[in-house]
């Protein structure tokens, strides 16, 4: 890939994590630029951004996964110790138990529910019936391995299904597939980051374009020309409303600058003067370094967007406290003797 050349102003750009902005825009760091940030989802019932992060450590023992819930302006709102598989209705699955942080900030691990009786373990046609049942009542259907992991009005069964579909002679995937669309609640957001590898005239530069690329690392392969490795430094000018440019460079492999680019999309609550930036850290490179950054207005509590959206959240608070306060007199009535 030939960089686009064109004149600059070297000492113009600024890497990210040591960029605040300019007059009209400021950039936060979300997640820290020594992290990797990965598997970033959009949780379409509470509008946030869900995604994970951690750290290389030297100490073995340290625990330096968690997940985050990011606002909508890239304000993080909480954080679990814990990176486990991300299902479609917002479950945190992993093969022992589920977690439902997401869904309603509950971080129990809940094990999962067996559903056989004895009988129906041991008996191959009555498991065939039961396993039937618990598919057509499922809501979600998640399979793992030859396990079989069933949510029924929100509790969670697993039934091991290798052994007996193979005395009944079942396809058993086939037969009974995953049920993973019902409950779509998680949304995977798009990249906007342009493809580099199609010529500068066919990207998209709306959001973000290439200025040029400067090599400062270069390793001959005895493989040839095309085994070549380069590193340096990318140059580009992001383009925000307004007519606002702010402009960041970014140490990476010749091949890949290796950021992702996403602006949530207004349908489901996102706002056009709101970036969001994730770097992939390379520990070959110091230099390249990871982290989620956010570029938003500097004035952004004195927007329409942000002034309605606050009355939403307080309305919707009242709301809850009126719910509580209502289940807690309910509860306070079932205690008084009945008036006869």
């Amino acid at each position: 890939m030939k960089p686009q050349e064109t004149q600059f102003d070297q000492k113009e750009y600024k890497v990210i994590s040591e960029y605040s902005g300019n007059k009209n825009y400021e950039i936060i760091e979300i997640i820290s630029k020594k992290n990797t940030a990965k598997y970033e989802q959009y949780d379409s019932i509470s509008k946030k951004i869900v995604i994970k992060s951690y750290y290389k450590s030297n100490d073995k023992a340290e625990n330096t996964f968690e997940t985050l819930k990011i606002d909508l302006l890239g304000n993080q709102s909480e954080k679990l110790k814990m990176t486990a598989r991300i299902l479609k209705d917002g479950t945190i699955w992993d093969w022992k138990y589920s977690v439902n942080w997401i869904i309603n900030g509950d971080t129990t691990k809940y094990e999962y529910l067996k559903p056989l009786t004895n009988n129906e373990e041991n008996d191959s046609a009555e498991w065939y019936k039961k396993f039937k049942e618990l598919y057509a009542n499922a809501q979600y259907v998640y399979i793992y391995m030859t396990d079989y992991y069933f949510k029924i009005e929100d509790k969670w069964y697993v039934v091991e299904a290798f052994k007996k579909s193979k005395e009944l002679g079942l396809d058993i995937k086939k037969q009974y597939p995953p049920k993973e669309d019902q409950d779509v609640r998680m949304v995977e957001l798009k990249d906007q980051f342009p493809d580099l590898y199609v010529p500068p005239v066919e990207r998209d530069t709306s959001l973000i374009k290439q200025i040029k690329y400067t090599s400062t690392f270069f390793e001959k392969s005895d493989r040839g020309d095309a085994f070549n490795y380069s590193a340096g430094w990318w140059y580009f000018d992001i383009y925000m409303p307004g007519g606002d440019t702010l402009k960041i460079k970014r140490f990476a492999s010749f091949r890949d600058p290796e950021m992702k680019l996403y602006k949530i999309p207004k349908e489901l609550g996102g706002r056009e003067d709101v970036l969001f930036i994730i770097q992939e850290p390379n520990e070959i490179h110091p230099e390249q370094v990871g982290g989620m950054y956010v570029i938003r207005p500097k004035n952004y509590k004195e927007t329409p967007q942000y002034k309605e959206q606050e009355a939403k959240e307080l309305e919707k608070e009242k709301m809850q406290k009126q719910k509580e306060s209502q289940e807690a007199v309910r509860k306070r009535r079932s205690f008084l003797p009945d008036e006869k």
